[in-house]
């Protein structure tokens, strides 16, 4: 498993929907997209099938009880976070023994294509996924992944699936995500300003589910889970501006 630069600007080539061969690039519903684009997030249920979606979990279970997840000690220290994290890439799988993770990277692979071909946001591949578990009491404080001019971290779109099975609202650890903040595109437009603290919606981290995001645009947090609760986050690098003042 490989380091990766949370910050870096490198980002792979366009996502070029006629480059994609391996599928059919329609893992992504309407209402799905339409979030995505109106609201500034989207939710697919069911983008994994079950059996695979235990395999995964089963696989995450293993590299966690293996010690290769650690804790980002600055965050920790300054009480921004508690999870585990570690980041691995597709080609650093192993083909026999995570055959889950596998067909689970292949599919979130294709996002960027899928999207590309749907809305036109000229997003860009990318292969480097960061696998996280949150122990019991875990959380992660309210924060946004990307941001403009000087905020600006190369990040457009922020892809997380869950692999949790059973998971019951009592169990916390829910995705809290806040009403899309206006950006200088749509300003520009006449856009009106939300309220900072305004929340669009608590979604349970539940088996198959996964979750699309504006990276620069959806502030968002991990409430405090009650057990121990998997994620696998794929962030999607691309410039702002294109796309980016759908309302």
């Amino acid at each position: 498993m490989k380091p990766f630069a949370a910050n870096s600007h490198d980002a792979g080539l366009l996502a070029t929907p006629q480059g994609y061969t391996i599928g059919d690039l329609e893992s992504l519903d309407v209402d799905c997209v339409k979030g995505l684009m109106e609201q500034g997030y989207g939710i697919q249920e069911n983008f994994l099938k079950g059996d695979l979606v235990k395999d995964v979990f089963r696989e995450l279970e293993m590299i966690d009880f293996d010690g290769k997840l650690s804790s980002v000690q600055q965050q920790k220290m300054t009480g921004i976070r508690s999870d585990k994290i570690c980041w691995v890439n597709y080609e650093g799988l192993d083909r026999e023994k995570q055959p889950g993770l596998l067909e689970l990277f292949k599919k979130m692979i294709s996002i960027p294509f899928e999207l590309n071909k749907k809305c036109s946001l000229y997003l860009q591949a990318s292969g480097s996924f960061q696998l996280a578990s949150y122990p019991s009491q875990a959380f992660y404080k309210k924060h946004i992944d990307g941001g403009y001019d000087s905020m600006n971290n190369g990040r457009k779109v922020t892809a997380i699936f869950y692999v949790n099975n059973e998971w019951k609202s009592s169990d916390g650890g829910q995705l809290r995500l806040y009403k899309r903040r206006p950006n200088p595109f749509q300003l520009e437009k006449g856009a009106v300003e939300v309220k900072e603290d305004e929340v669009a919606c608590d979604l349970d981290p539940v088996a198959g589910r996964l979750v699309l995001f504006r990276s620069r645009d959806i502030a968002h947090e991990v409430l405090v889970t009650n057990r121990k609760r998997f994620a696998v986050s794929l962030w999607l690098p691309g410039p702002a501006g294109p796309g980016d003042d759908a309302t």
